[in-house]
């Protein structure tokens, strides 16, 4: 199992100032629904159709998050990629800086050469920041991997086994009508280690309404033969926030 992720954390946290704010200032529910279409015509005919949902439940001791993607593609009339995932996260906070959690992730690529992909993890995290502008959070902890392979005889090993997960999320205002957003988690195992990277912009055009551009990059070091190590997704779409 790679190390990467406890050399690369755990200290980062413990060593930055905290300079979360006392008072929790965020909304008790936040929401935000997106929805992006695109397509090509000419040599090719193409299409790209995907939605994302995030669900956000803060109280003064607990915090609930809820993430749901769509994603499907058209490449001249054929399916060329389709997934379909939701992932979750209770929080506990000891304090305005501190917290533990559990969280809970599903995953159905249909192209990755694995029928699922379920994943649990609990552990410790860190808020960083948090100044109503600028918010800058992490957390790591062990966790397990359960995947169902398509082919059984494939060379890749399915099943479970046990992980190492760390994750962070950076989010700021540039300016007062664009926010940009980075989060990075990494699961890292005994068969593989997977790295889960996206960068969002968020134009603001209502108080409800932004224009989002959204780049998303997973690697996996151990896949099944045939398959990329690396895939990414580019979005531009509208996103409704409440």
């Amino acid at each position: 199992m790679s190390c990467l992720p406890r050399l690369a954390v755990v200290p980062f946290a413990l060593c930055l100032p905290l300079s979360a704010a006392a008072a929790d200032h965020r909304k008790p529910f936040q929401s935000e629904i997106d929805l992006s279409y695109a397509r090509v015509q000419g040599d090719s005919d193409a299409s790209t159709l995907s939605g994302e949902t995030m669900l956000e439940w803060n109280q003064p001791k607990w915090r609930e998050q809820f993430h749901a993607l769509a994603y499907h593609q058209k490449q001249d009339g054929t399916t060329s990629a389709e997934r379909y995932s939701t992932d979750g996260e209770v929080d506990y906070k000891f304090t305005d800086t501190r917290y533990t959690y559990g969280s809970a992730s599903y995953d159905d690529d249909r192209f990755s050469g694995y029928d699922y992909e379920t994943a649990v993890s609990v552990g410790y995290g860190w808020t960083l920041i948090d100044d109503g502008t600028t918010l800058l959070s992490v957390d790591t902890g062990p966790g397990y991997r359960y995947r169902k392979l398509k082919d059984p005889g494939a060379s890749d090993e399915g099943g479970g086994e046990v992980i190492y997960r760390a994750s962070g999320r950076y989010e700021t205002d540039v300016t007062e009508t664009l926010r940009f957003r980075q989060s990075l988690e990494v699961k890292a195992g005994r068969s593989s280690t997977q790295t889960t990277s996206k960068t969002t912009l968020l134009n603001k055009m209502t108080d409800h309404l932004s224009l989002k551009v959204s780049y998303a990059l997973d690697h996996e070091t151990n896949v099944p033969a045939g398959k990329p190590k690396t895939n990414t997704r580019f979005t531009l779409g509208v996103a409704y926030k409440n």
